[in-house]
């Protein structure tokens, strides 16, 4: 996979893009081959130094794109958008794709926390995965989890 890395120094112009092997989706996790992604603030925070966050790091806190790998316990459909919000416990609300906007059970941002979107597929539990419509463009709900959850919040 490709990907982009924000590495240190933080001020360096720029990102280098890095190839990695496929993350492989767990028990509860799906990957999304992404098509689409947006930027937000939160990466220009990530690029410039937030205390604990570890690098190098894949910036990208929201992407959309299609489901290529479902781990166990995993039902979905085609085309999804992969959320920013992690959930670490309460392993049954993670059995299917699109279980609505449940609040985290512990907090973690794509992007800050973990690798984010910004790499051609990422590995997210399936909870935090949700169908996006098939007339839409994936450049739509690419832009929507991170500012949703911001005014759901």
């Amino acid at each position: 996979m490709k990907a982009v890395f924000f590495t240190p120094p933080r001020r360096e112009r720029g990102a280098p893009v890095r190839r990695l092997a496929h993350a492989e989706a767990r028990s509860r996790e799906v990957r999304v081959a992404i098509r689409a992604a947006a930027l937000n603030h939160l990466d220009i925070f990530v690029r410039n130094g937030i205390p604990d966050v570890p690098l190098p790091q894949i910036p990208g806190s929201d992407g959309a794109g299609i489901l290529d790998a479902l781990g166990e316990g995993v039902t979905a459909g085609l085309r999804a958008t992969a959320s920013f919000c992690s959930r670490v416990s309460s392993a049954d609300a993670a059995s299917s794709v699109g279980r609505g906007a449940e609040p985290c059970v512990t907090f973690g941002i794509l992007g800050e926390h973990v690798h984010g979107t910004l790499a051609s597929n990422v590995v997210v539990p399936a909870a935090n995965v949700f169908e996006s419509p098939a007339a839409c463009r994936l450049r739509r709900p690419a832009a929507f989890p991170l500012v949703y959850q911001t005014a759901w919040r």
